[in-house]
């Protein structure tokens, strides 16, 4: 059984946070790929009101300029806040994509796929480290604790 969702806006951020997440915690979240940013944000507002399981909405900041990020990030969370029900819910920004998570050889560009299998564990347990894994990881071992 899926105790939460993971919401992206991308196929490739799903498939990222699939590769680098923790394998117990992939198995009982439901990560689900969107199309577009908009489709995303309805998806986890439909989930918050009508689901009494955890929703995180991973979606890239698409700029690295943090007053821009934390507008988004206020704008999202209110536009949220009416769907929200005792479940917890959490908006995450990757900086810039969550793709960027990813070592990329200039002189071989690949698709993330591609990268993401070219990884050693090693290289995933140093990506792991990154802030925005560790905010989904807490989030969701959070949620998690607190549905037990």
């Amino acid at each position: 059984m899926k105790l939460a969702y993971l919401i992206t806006e991308h196929k490739e951020t799903a498939l990222i946070l699939k590769h680098l997440l923790h394998p117990d915690l992939v198995q009982v979240t439901e990560i689900v790929a969107t199309s577009t940013r908009s489709s995303a944000q309805s998806l986890a507002g439909t989930l918050m009101s009508e689901r009494d399981r955890p929703v995180g909405l991973v979606l890239n900041a698409d700029t690295i300029n943090k007053s821009v990020i934390q507008e988004q990030l206020n704008l999202i969370n209110t536009l949220l806040l009416p769907a929200a029900s005792s479940a917890p819910y959490q908006v995450f920004l990757a900086v810039p994509t969550a793709a960027s998570l990813i070592p990329q050889e200039a002189e071989s560009p690949t698709t993330v796929p591609e990268r993401l299998a070219r990884l050693s564990a090693d290289q995933i347990q140093s990506i792991q480290q990154q802030p925005l894994l560790q905010q989904i990881t807490q989030f969701l071992a959070n949620a998690f604790a607190q549905a037990a």
